[in-house]
């Protein structure tokens, strides 16, 4: 049942990166934004386990890796550390799991 669980949230990561652009999450305040960065220490703690309990959420998010994204771009999220997350034009820029399951919640 883990390896499951595992699998729908891969699958749901590598489908909201795929299907995530930085015009469409700016575009579109009510849908939950991500930002990471891959070897970021922050993201690797939070956002596994972020996905592993909301796998089956059926509201979805854009997932945008900060890496690939411009000074100005980053600037305009109000991201000044990733994990950054942002919901109806604010920005949450903390690794606080309640404060994320919160702001979650709200967007799904």
């Amino acid at each position: 049942m883990i390896a499951v669980i595992f699998c729908i949230a891969t699958a749901r990561w590598n489908h909201d990166v795929q299907n995530s652009s930085y015009g469409k999450a700016i575009n579109n305040p009510d849908k939950l934004l991500i930002v990471y960065r891959p070897n970021c220490r922050r993201c690797h703690r939070t956002l596994p386990r972020l996905f592993l309990e909301h796998c089956i959420d059926s509201r979805g998010e854009y997932l945008l890796n900060a890496n690939k994204l411009s000074k100005e771009q980053l600037d305009k999220l109000d991201c000044r550390i990733t994990p950054a997350f942002r919901y109806q034009n604010v920005s949450y820029n903390t690794d606080n799991y309640n404060e994320l399951s919160k702001v979650w919640a709200r967007s799904h």
